[in-house]
C-alpha cells in the first residue's frame, strides 16, 4: 500500500499550499496587510492598494498606525502587542486617514501568522465600512429628529431630559443648577393647512423652526415634537426674567408675517414654561406642567406665555390668591433708589422697586417673582399696591422737604394692555392726588417693539393725561432711534452696559451721541448703573447730568431714606 509521502512528494504539496495562500492573500477582496512586531508593513496585497488610493513602494515598511489619528493609533498598536503576546485574534473599528484629506471607516481584524509554532507576523484584515456607518448615522438622526424640520424630535428631547435629571448629571460639579422647559404651540395654524395646503403649511412650519433656533442659544434645544407643536429647552437658566425675555422674542418673532410661495402668513404663539428644580424633577411632570401652562394661555385669548405653577413650590409662590394674601400680610415692600441730578448734587426723583419677603424668607428680588406675577395675574394689583404706595411717599417728601420729586415705577406694555390698566393707573393718581407730571412710567426699550401699534396708542393716552415716559435700558437692544420720534417719550435710560466701559473711546463716543440726539429731540437722559467715581466724572461732559445707580445708593426702604437725606 503506497504511503502518502509516495503518493504526494512533500515538494509538490508545499507548492500547491504556497499557491493556495499566495490566491487567497492576492485575490482576496478585503485589504491584507502583513505587519512585523512593530507593526511595520511587510507586505499588501491589490485590495490593500485598492483601499488606500493606490498605494507607492514606500507604503512598504512604514507603520500602519501612519493612517490612523494619533488617539486611535494608540488603541491599534494595544491591540498588535495583545495579538503577539496571547495569540488572540483583535478587533479594532477605527478610521483611515488618506491622502486629499480622504477619510473611510474601517474594522481592522489582526490574526497571529504561526511558523514552526511561533507568532512570526501579524496578518492586519482592512474592510471598509464607510457605507454602512453612513447608513447607521442616517438611520440614527431619522430616528431623532424631525424629517420636515431636520430639528430634534420628542425621543431626543425625551433622552436628553432623561440624562440632564440623571443622579450622576445633576451631582456633577458645574452641572446647570435650574433650566426651563418651554412648551409652545402655534396659534391658527390648521386654518393654514386648511385654506392653503399643506405644502404651505410645511413650509410654514420649516420657517418657524428656523425663527426658533435664532431666537435661542447654542447650548439651548429646539425640538418640533408634533404637527404645530414645539418644545425648548433653556439650560444654565438663572432667574424666570431670563425665560420670559426669551419667550416674548419668540412670540415677536412668529407674529411676523411668513412670506411662503407668494402667499402671506400670519400666525401666533402660545408658550407655557416649567422650570427645574422649582417645577418638578421628572421630564414627564415638567412637560405636563408646561402644557397646562400653554392651555391656560389660549383659555385667556393666546399669543402670549404663562409659568406653570410647580409642584415643589409653595402655593403661595404661584397662586393669585396665595401672593394676595401675602400683599395683604405685609409681605411686599418697597425700596427707593435715588435719581440724582450731580450739578445740583441732590435727588429730583426716586424710582420704587417692589421687594418681597415670603414667611419672614429670605428678600425676593422683582427678577425672582415678576414674571410669575405676569403668568398668575397678580400684576395688576402688585402694580395698584406699588403706585399707591409710592404716590404716598413721594408726596410725604414733598410735603416735609417742598421739593417736586417724580415717583418712577416699571411696568410693561403687556401688562398696560390688559383689563384697561393705563385707565386703572389714572383712577389711581386722581384718588391719591398725585400729579400725573410727577409720575415716570418706564417702560423697556425691547418691550415697545414688539407691539408697535398698542405701544403708540397706550402710550399717547397716558401722555395726554400727562403722565411722563422713560424709555427704560437704551442702548440694550436694537435701539431703534425713529421710534423716539414716533412714541411720546419723555425721556431715555441708558442701559447700564454702555455706562460700565464709559472710559473707552467708542462707549464715549456713543453715549455722546446719545446725549446730541436726545437734546435735539428735548428728551432728557438718565445714565443708569453709575457705580464709580469715574463714571461720575466722565458723564456730565457727555452730555449726562441725571444719574441713577450705586455710588449714589443701593435701593433702601423709605425710613432710611428720610434719614439719609433729611431735606432737599
Amino acid at each position: 500500500m503506497m504511503t502518502d509521502d509516495l503518493m504526494y512528494p512533500k515538494d509538490s504539496r508545499l507548492k500547491e499550499t504556497d499557491e493556495r495562500y499566495r490566491s487567497l492573500f492576492e485575490y482576496n477582496p478585503n485589504a491584507i496587510f502583513i505587519l512585523d512586531r512593530e507593526g511595520v508593513c511587510q507586505a499588501y496585497n491589490p485590495a490593500a492598494a485598492l483601499l488606500l488610493g493606490g498605494c507607492t513602494p514606500d507604503m512598504q515598511d512604514q507603520p500602519l498606525a501612519a493612517w490612523l489619528k494619533s488617539e486611535e493609533a494608540s488603541v491599534f498598536a494595544e491591540a498588535c502587542i495583545r495579538t503577539w503576546e496571547t495569540g488572540e485574534t483583535a478587533h479594532v473599528e477605527t478610521t483611515l486617514l488618506l491622502r486629499g484629506s480622504r477619510r473611510i471607516d474601517v474594522t481592522i481584524t489582526l490574526l497571529p501568522s504561526l511558523v514552526q509554532g511561533h507568532i512570526d507576523s501579524l496578518f492586519c484584515i482592512v474592510q471598509d465600512i464607510t457605507q454602512r456607518k453612513s447608513d447607521e448615522m442616517t438611520i440614527n438622526h431619522l430616528a431623532y429628529h424631525d424629517s420636515l424640520t431636520g430639528l430634534p424630535n420628542r425621543r431626543l428631547l425625551q433622552d436628553r431630559l432623561t440624562a440632564m435629571l440623571s443622579p450622576s448629571s445633576v451631582a456633577r460639579p458645574g452641572a446647570a443648577a435650574s433650566f426651563a422647559i418651554m412648551l409652545l404651540d402655534l396659534d391658527g395654524f390648521k386654518n393654514v393647512n386648511d385654506t392653503l395646503g399643506h405644502l404651505i403649511g410645511d413650509e410654514t412650519i420649516r420657517y418657524a423652526s428656523m425663527r426658533l433656533e435664532n431666537c435661542v442659544r447654542d447650548l439651548d434645544l429646539v425640538a418640533r415634537i408634533g404637527g404645530d407643536e414645539f418644545v425648548v429647552l433653556l439650560s444654565s437658566i438663572d432667574t424666570p426674567k431670563q425665560v420670559a425675555e426669551i419667550a416674548e422674542r419668540m412670540i415677536g418673532e412668529l407674529s411676523k408675517p411668513f412670506f411662503v410661495h407668494g402667499h402671506s402668513v400670519t400666525l401666533s404663539a402660545s408658550v407655557g414654561i416649567a422650570m427645574y428644580p422649582d417645577d418638578g424633577d421628572c421630564p414627564d411632570s415638567l412637560l405636563r406642567l408646561a402644557d397646562k401652562a400653554m392651555y391656560r394661555v389660549k383659555e385667556r385669548g393666546k399669543n402670549d406665555y404663562a409659568f406653570a405653577y410647580g409642584e415643589h413650590q409653595t402655593i403661595a409662590y404661584n397662586s393669585l390668591a396665595g401672593m394676595r394674601d401675602a400683599l395683604a400680610a405685609g409681605q411686599f415692600l418697597l425700596h427707593y433708589q435715588p435719581l440724582m441730578d450731580t450739578q445740583l448734587d441732590r435727588p429730583v426723583g426716586f424710582e420704587a422697586l417692589p421687594r418681597w419677603r415670603p414667611d419672614g424668607g429670605r428678600l425676593l428680588l422683582p427678577d425672582q417673582f415678576i414674571s410669575i406675577a405676569e403668568a398668575n395675574g397678580f400684576i395688576e394689583p402688585l402694580t395698584d399696591w406699588v403706585l399707591r404706595s409710592g404716590c404716598a411717599q413721594i408726596h410725604e417728601w414733598n410735603s416735609a422737604w417742598n421739593a417736586a420729586l417724580r415717583l418712577h415705577v416699571n411696568v410693561s406694555i403687556r401688562q398696560l394692555g390688559r383689563s384697561r390698566t393705563a385707565n386703572r393707573l389714572l383712577n389711581v393718581l386722581e384718588e391719591e392726588s398725585f400729579p400725573p407730571s410727577l409720575l415716570t412710567l418706564e417702560i423697556n426699550e425691547t418691550d415697545l417693539l414688539h407691539d408697535l401699534e398698542q405701544a403708540a396708542r397706550l402710550l399717547q393716552e397716558l401722555y395726554e393725561a400727562g403722565v411722563r415716559i422713560a424709555v427704560d435700558d437704551f442702548g440694550s437692544g436694537y435701539s431703534p432711534f425713529g421710534f423716539l420720534r414716533r412714541y411720546p417719550v419723555h425721556s431715555i435710560k441708558l442701559d447700564p452696559c454702555l455706562i460700565r466701559n464709559i472710559g473707552s473711546v467708542r462707549d464715549s463716543q456713543l453715549v455722546t451721541a446719545i446725549t446730541r440726539l436726545a437734546e435735539q429731540l428735548e428728551l432728557d437722559v438718565v445714565a443708569e448703573g453709575v457705580e464709580t467715581a469715574e463714571q461720575r466724572k466722565a458723564l456730565p461732559g457727555l452730555g449726562c447730568r441725571i444719574m441713577q445707580g450705586y455710588l449714589f445708593g443701593m435701593p433702601k426702604q423709605a425710613e432710611s431714606i428720610s434719614d439719609e437725606y433729611g431735606a432737599i
